[in-house]
């Protein structure tokens, strides 16, 4: 199963990939869920987060 989130972390920066290009990275409720839980996850992993970039 391909994944509809990717996540990198580099140098204290998380890039969050939204990779569902046939439904235009548009949001179900398992990518919510698996999206929420990326950012829980970053938030606790990282000491401190100084901005997001959208």
């Amino acid at each position: 199963m391909e994944e509809t989130i990717k996540l990198e972390i580099a140098n204290q920066i998380a890039r969050i990939i939204l990779n569902k290009p046939k439904n235009y990275n548009a949001f179900d409720l398992e990518m919510i869920t698996h999206f929420a839980n990326i950012i829980m996850g970053v938030c606790t992993s990282l000491k401190f987060i100084q901005d997001f970039v959208f």
